[in-house]
């Protein structure tokens, strides 16, 4: 039957077509749309991983990987003398990192570190949901694995692409590495502060030690370090790193690594950190010239980045012994002739402040003031205590004629520095006087029989001025350059007993027609005298005829010789040390006449090698007879006189067989002391950089004598061989010192001298 519509001629009604023309319903569209986003997703993410782990370094690389590490340089002893680097990393082996700094770690950054495959996806949940409640990033989920996985071969970039990176390799990681083996990689890389990249380097940062000697508390507050090394260094905020030490603390008694008893324990205790930032090297001035030798020669990237071992010459003992000559010398010439006493405390406190920016080190210098002055002596008082000024500096500084002082006073605020001497201390408490002082110095010295740098100050004090005056000050030598008059005059048929009369002469050049008349030091002179005399009192005027007669040429060629590089100008005042040379060239002159008449190079290396141990380079010592050692030896003997009966008396203190020369120059603005022992030369210096009088009388006998017997009573006791190899040829006789004629062994006044076979004199009767 028709309906009323169809009846009344309307259209048909298509039941089937409105079936399949109707709309589905919205959960079927959702789900058919959940299907097609997994599909593309699943799609896009497997192009994307291909894509991402096809670009992703082999863990290959982990196995060759050679981070940068610290080049050490040691003395030869073995000790460490210092370090170059711009990531100070020492590697450990997996057995060289206590338990305790695992557990710390592993406590404070990734207390599930052992359940995970490298990823933590609690961890992760729990700081999406905090950083979402926070509104920033306030927590992050990457585990040890992943941290590793970015500080070795990522990029730090906060992108998704970065963090899929980081996952990726995490797992590789997982699965080709033991949970060990990774924790060690991990802590031998990661940054710890103030330079240090790994465990043991943060260690001896921070506490001046090993890893392994770490306490609870030490190893919780480095491993505190990584989330934020600035922000928690205990050297710039201490009450941060406690927190933060006690933060590690807590983890590590809630997971169960440590007792209640031993959190307490640990969570009392100071930290007990040790800043060495600011602290002068030892050695400063040798260690920049090994500084400069390996970079020259293997480039900046092996010596900041690839580990090396650099064994050295350098003696530890002696060259502290010659850092405390220099300073304490470089101080008693200062407090003589250029002291000035505090008068108010802000003075004081000037100097002080100046003393702790060039030298933290010298803990023996203190602040005082002047409580009395009189009879019974000066007392200063120093905190609570009173000490008794050193008779010999109130001496110095008051009553002086030549130059002339103002006393201290009651009142007068001072620097004073307790004494090291055996006299003062047993007076009781007795203090000297410090000033910086104004002028500087060097010391070298050099082991003869290799040509080993044993010992090299540059200066007062490295931080104040880096100039090494060992090896870059030229200077003139001062009668220090005599010797190589004599020897040449020896070398063409001189003898120690020729006899050269010391008078006032005046000499004329041939093509300026300028004349010149040399004078001696004290304006004395001496008539007659042997070449011995001569030279043992350093006469001037001797010393410029030896010069005349063997002929410039002559001596510029064995000066050369013996190791001078320096231009030699061709004029007669080159007698007198006109021409400038460096300390270490005077040495290595020296040297020569102590080794027999052969020269060796000097060296600061003894051998390098690299990270693994592989020898890069030994130094073998070039030698090459340069002096007959006979005239050599005649040399050595007329020097020891010097030191027996002339301007080196000084050195008899040692009670040693030694050999030397001074040097001064005009209105003492240089000072020399030059001598040797069968095995080592030694070699000081002192003056202003800007030349000016030391003061009056600061001769080299005066001002730098002192400071060279100093520091040979150390040096001494290192090298104890007491007498030179005579050669065969040679023969002794005495000598009248000033008739030059042999004497019987009972006469006053004579000295034994050395003379080549046939040609010493005719005894008399």
């Amino acid at each position: 039957m028709r309906s009323q519509l169809e009846q009344d001629g309307g259209p048909m009604i298509n039941h089937n077509l409105e079936l399949r023309g109707k709309r589905p319903g919205f959960g079927k569209y959702c789900i058919t749309l959940f299907y097609v986003i997994v599909f593309i997703l699943m799609g896009t993410g497997g192009g994307l991983f291909a894509h991402l782990y096809s670009r992703l370094p082999s863990l290959q690389y982990l196995e060759e990987i050679k981070p940068n590490i610290i080049t050490t340089i040691y003395a030869d002893q073995g000790e460490v003398l210092g370090e170059f680097y711009l990531e100070r990393r020492i590697v450990l082996q997996q057995a060289e990192i206590p338990d305790l700094v695992k557990k710390a770690i592993v406590a404070v950054e990734d207390q599930h570190f052992s359940e995970h495959y490298g990823l933590d996806f609690q961890g992760i949940i729990r700081a999406f949901l905090k950083n979402i409640r926070a509104g920033t990033i306030v927590q992050g989920g990457s585990t040890i694995t992943q941290q590793l996985a970015k500080v070795l071969f990522l990029s730090p970039e906060k992108t998704v692409t970065r963090k899929i990176k980081e996952a990726i390799l995490s797992l590789q990681l997982e699965v080709q590495y033991t949970k060990e083996e990774i924790l060690t990689f991990y802590l031998n890389h990661i940054y710890f502060g103030e330079g240090a990249y790994g465990i043991e380097a943060a260690s001896q940062t921070y506490f001046n030690r090993s890893v392994g000697q770490l306490s609870l508390a030490e190893a919780a507050l480095l491993c505190g370090l990584p989330k934020a090394p600035t922000t928690y260094s205990p050297l710039k905020n201490g009450e941060r790193a406690k927190r933060r030490r006690n933060i590690v603390l807590g983890r590590m008694l809630a997971v169960g690594f440590i007792t209640r008893a031993e959190y307490k324990r640990a969570k009392q205790s100071l930290l007990g950190v040790v800043s060495c930032s600011g602290q002068q090297p030892r050695a400063a001035y040798f260690l920049e010239e090994i500084r400069k030798y390996v970079h020259d020669k293997y480039g900046a990237q092996a010596l900041y980045n690839n580990g090396l071992n650099v064994y050295t010459t350098l003696n530890l003992t002696l060259q502290e012994a010659a850092e405390r000559a220099i300073q304490d010398g470089l101080e008693k010439i200062h407090l003589r002739n250029h002291y000035t006493s505090f008068l108010t405390s802000t003075e004081q406190d000037l100097a002080w402040q100046r003393l702790q920016k060039i030298d933290p080190l010298r803990t023996d210098i203190v602040k005082g003031r002047v409580r009395t002055v009189g009879p019974q002596g000066v007392y200063i008082a120093v905190n609570n205590d009173l000490f008794k000024l050193d008779e010999h500096d109130v001496q110095l500084v008051s009553n002086k004629i030549a130059f002339p002082q103002p006393s201290l006073h009651a009142g007068d605020y001072v620097l004073v520095k307790f004494s090291t001497h055996e006299q003062h201390q047993k007076k009781g408490k007795t203090v000297r006087l410090y000033q910086e002082p104004l002028a500087e110095g060097a010391l070298l010295c050099v082991e003869v029989g290799t040509g080993q740098i044993k010992a090299m100050v540059g200066g007062y004090n490295y931080q104040r001025s880096k100039f090494n005056r060992a090896t870059q000050a030229l200077r003139q030598p001062g009668s220090a350059f005599k010797p190589l008059i004599y020897l040449s005059a020896i070398q063409q048929g001189y003898t120690p007993a020729s006899v050269v009369v010391d008078e006032p002469f005046v000499y004329e050049d041939p093509k300026t027609r300028q004349t010149w008349s040399p004078q001696n030091y004290d304006k004395e002179y001496l008539g007659p005298i042997t070449l011995t005399r001569a030279l043992a009192s350093s006469i001037n005027t001797v010393a410029v005829k030896l010069l005349n007669q063997v002929g410039i040429a002559e001596v510029t060629s064995c000066a050369q010789r013996m190791g001078i590089t320096s231009p030699l100008y061709p004029y007669l005042s080159l007698a007198l040390g006109s021409s400038e040379v460096t300390v270490a060239e005077i040495t290595n002159a020296y040297a020569v006449l102590a080794n027999n008449g052969v020269h060796r190079n000097t060296s600061m290396v003894r051998f390098i090698t690299d990270r693994d141990g592989k020898i890069l380079e030994q130094t073998v010592p070039m030698a090459r007879e340069v002096i007959n050692n006979e005239v050599s030896f005649i040399m050595v003997k007329m020097l020891e006189a010097a030191v027996r009966s002339g301007t080196c008396w000084r050195a008899q203190k040692l009670g040693r067989t030694v050999a030397a020369k001074t040097g001064t120059t005009d209105n003492c603005t240089d000072a020399w002391f030059v001598g040797f022992s069968p095995e080592i030369v030694t070699s000081v210096w002192i003056g202003f950089d800007q030349k000016k009088s030391l003061g009056q009388k600061e001769t080299g006998s005066r001002a730098a004598g002192p400071i060279w017997v100093d520091y040979m009573k150390t040096a001494l006791n290192v090298y104890q061989k007491d007498t030179f190899t005579k050669p065969t040829n040679i023969v002794m006789v005495n000598v009248d010192p000033i008739t030059g004629t042999v004497r019987s062994g009972d006469q006053k006044n004579q000295h034994s001298s050395a003379f080549i076979r046939g040609t010493e004199p005719i005894r008399t009767l």
